[in-house]
């Protein structure tokens, strides 16, 4: 439904006409068919080639109906096309992008040591406490290297409580 919605429907019947002469069975959908696009997985749908141009294709808007039903898809991610779709926000984003050496985590945190942890992760797996840049190598591969997303935040030294809050009370 965007402002580039011919080049869409351009591009996507090239698409759809490739892979059917290779002999994949593919089908076109027009996004404008609400009740088609909320009900791929009823129909049999396996998998998406997502070949949509502007707002409702690249921002992220098929990507989380496609997640919800869960239909493997070409491209990015939700939040990957949300970010990339927003320029503002990606530049913000590209402006504040992490120190990789420990001088820069120190020059960006402040302190001297730092927790090195996947940002996906829970119960501790992967955290290391970093304080050179030998330490904060081997951190980074035990923490998933190129694979997985990581971060690093400042060190505090102390005991970690967990409370249960359950109508207002602890």
């Amino acid at each position: 439904t965007s402002s580039e919605r011919e080049v869409s429907l351009a591009s996507g019947a090239a698409v759809h006409e490739a892979l059917v002469t290779s002999g994949v069975d593919a089908h076109l959908l027009d996004t404008r068919d609400h009740q088609a696009l909320f009900n791929l997985k009823g129909q049999g749908f396996a998998r998406a080639f997502i070949v949509l141009h502007g707002r409702g294709g690249e921002d992220g808007q098929v990507q989380a109906i496609l997640d919800w039903q869960g239909i493997p898809y070409t491209g990015s991610g939700v939040l990957a096309c949300a970010l990339a779709m927003d320029k503002v926000l990606t530049k913000r984003v590209w402006q504040t992008f992490a120190a990789t050496t420990y001088a820069e985590l120190v020059a960006a945190l402040g302190g001297s040591h730092f927790a090195i942890k996947p940002a996906l992760e829970g119960s501790s797996v992967g955290v290391s406490r970093v304080g050179n840049q030998a330490e904060l190598e081997a951190a980074y591969q035990k923490a998933g290297g190129i694979r997985e997303k990581i971060m690093a935040e400042p060190w505090v030294t102390g005991r970690e409580l967990t409370y249960p809050v359950i109508g207002g009370r602890v």
